[in-house]
């Protein structure tokens, strides 16, 4: 993917994230799919909004079905 004002990479390199639904949306809330790479370490703080997570946790080599 491109870098576009709806994805974001973190500085140290330990997340990114695409941003599908924004405030200018007018939704009402937002919807982002936030990548967290293994081994990443770090903390995050939402200020101004509550966050909804769905975890999915991969084990083994892409295409593995276990």
């Amino acid at each position: 993917m491109h870098k576009t004002n709806r994805r974001i990479v973190s500085p140290d390199g330990n997340w990114e994230s695409t941003r599908l639904l924004l405030k200018d949306d007018q939704m009402g809330f937002s919807f982002h799919i936030t990548t967290i790479y293994a081994n990443a370490t770090f903390q995050m703080h939402y200020q101004n909004h509550l966050e909804s997570v769905s975890l999915h946790i991969r084990c083994g080599r892409s295409g593995d079905r276990r």
